[in-house]
Order: C-alpha cells, then structure tokens, then sequence
C-alpha cells in the first residue's frame, strides 16, 4: 500500500544518512590533525529526526536531499571550546630576549669600567712620606757580554730595576712587557720634543735574575731574546744576587716542598715592584704591579725635571 512504502522509504533514507555520517567522522578521524580528533572524538553528534526526511517527492529524491543535508551537518565541526584551544608561541620573544643581552653586556661594562676607576684612584692615592731606605752597591754580571757591571756603571741615566726569574710562568714576563711600553712611550715623548736630549730622561731597565742556580748566561740571554734588547739582564753568584736583593728588600722565598727536591722544577716567590733609581744611583720611586705604563711614564717624567731643577738650582 501507499502508506507501507512510505514507512519503508523513510527508514532506508534513516539508514542512509546514518551511514553518510558514520562515512564522514571515519573521513574526518584519518585527514585532521590530532587536536582534531580529539574534538571530533569528544563531541557528540545530536540526534538525527525524522523530520529531515519527511518529503513530498519520492524515495528516490528523499534519499538525495537527507544525504546532501547529512553531509552538510557533518562537514561542519562544532565549536572548540577554549579550554581545548592550543597556546602556541613562547612567553620569551626575539625582542625580550635581545632586550636582555643589551642589559647584561651594559651592566658588564659599567663593572669593568668601575673596577679600572677604582684601581685607578687607588694607584693616584697611594702616598709616600719621605724616602725609603733603598738601594746600594752591588755587582753582577751582564748576560750579553758576559762582563761584570755594578751600580756606578749606570751612573748619569735613570735606572728601572726588576727582580724576577726566566722561568716564572706570568708574571715576570707580564711586567717585562709593561717595561716595553714604558719604553715605547718614552720613544714617542722624545719625538714629540723639539729638543730630545734635555726633555726625554735616559732610562736603562735592568732584570736582575733571583735564580741563579737555573739562570745561567746562556738561559737568560734565550730568556731575553723575546724582549726589548735595551733591557739589560743580569744574574751573579748566589752571594751577589742576595746582596742586590737585600738592598732594595726584595722579598724571595722558594716552597718548603720544592726546596728539599734536588730537581730544578720549582718557583719562586718574589716581590713584584718596579724600582727608580736616578742618575745619581740614589732611589727615587717604586711602582707595583697595578701601576700602568702611562703611571710609570709621569713618575720618571716627574723624577726626571725635579732633578733638572735641582741642577739649575
């Protein structure tokens, strides 16, 4: 009867956009990413009625249009909620980071200026009072010509001594190179002077070897192959080295361990100072370790028209 195939009709239309749908979550599950997936797994399908079907036209053109609106209804995924949603990117961008490198190279810098500042002011505010005991005779032996010299043989000319050794891992190398400076710097004060003779000091630095059980003539001439070859380097029996040592009280001292060894791998611990010594042989100043080249160039510079105008005196 008429009313038969339209029950029938209506429940194959039912079972054909059932399975449409099932058709399309299948679809859906396999092309989404898994965000996806779980929103299409957690989001329930609402009931499908048969009003949607209920057509005037004949099961044919019925199953036709419940498909094409079923397809419809789910190719269209409900709304994520936004708990579910994905915060993507990071809370630190390009710009705070950049941002952060500017500051820390900034608060590096302002250290590093700072501690040259005080380190400055603290080399200007050093103050002596008076002058100290220093200096004497004493007579050692030249490692380039091998001949003895003594104080008196750098009478008329500034004398800048050092006590170290050739095999000092740092330090004395350290200051033999801000000896250099100080040189070179008195090369370009010279040539800045329309009259170099009586404007520029003549400085002689001296090395004086505290190790001359290893410091022999020939160690200390290699020694000194890689420094100015103005610098002149001395070294003298053991008697001779601790007399020098002791006029200018230059601390020494040799570790208790490394002194009973018979080896000669050991170091020596030693004052690090610079000592000024006028034309006259009298000493005149001392700079530490933390002087500069440009700090010892005004001492001397200093040194040198104070004794001008005592001559003139």
């Amino acid at each position: 009867s008429e009313e038969g195939r339209r029950v029938v009709a209506e429940n194959v239309a039912e079972k054909m956009l059932r399975s449409c749908v099932l058709r399309q979550r299948r679809l859906a599950l396999v092309v989404r990413p898994p965000s996806a997936q779980r929103t299409v797994r957690t989001t329930t399908t609402p009931p499908l009625s048969r009003s949607w079907v209920v057509s005037p036209l004949d099961e044919k053109t019925s199953r036709l249009v419940i498909c094409r609106r079923g397809l419809a209804e789910s190719a269209t995924p409900p709304p994520q909620p936004p708990s579910a949603r994905t915060v993507r990117g990071s809370p630190v961008g390009w710009g705070s980071l950049a941002l952060f490198c500017v500051a820390s190279g900034g608060v590096v810098l302002y250290y590093n200026l700072e501690k040259e500042r005080r380190q400055s002011q603290a080399t200007t505010a050093q103050k002596t009072y008076g002058t100290p005991a220093l200096g004497g005779p004493w007579t050692l032996v030249d490692a380039r010509t091998a001949k003895p010299v003594t104080d008196a043989s750098f009478r008329g000319r500034f004398t800048l001594l050092y006590f170290g050794f050739s095999r000092c891992p740092d330090i004395c190398p350290a200051e033999l190179v801000k000896v250099q400076e100080v040189l070179a710097l008195l090369d370009e004060h010279r040539g800045q002077q329309t009259k170099a003779a009586t404007s520029t000091p003549d400085v002689v630095p001296l090395f004086v070897s505290l190790d001359p059980r290893r410091d022999s003539l020939e160690q200390l001439r290699a020694f000194a192959a890689d420094f100015d070859p103005r610098i002149a380097f001395l070294v003298g029996a053991p008697d001779q080295v601790q007399k020098a040592a002791k006029a200018y009280r230059v601390y020494t001292s040799i570790a208790d361990d490394d002194a009973k060894n018979d080896d000669d791998d050991y170091l020596i611990d030693h004052s690090i100072v610079l000592y000024l010594t006028g034309p006259d042989g009298k000493f005149l100043d001392f700079f530490t370790q933390s002087t500069s080249a440009r700090d010892v160039l005004k001492g001397i510079l200093k040194h040198h028209a104070a004794s001008k105008e005592t001559a003139a005196s």
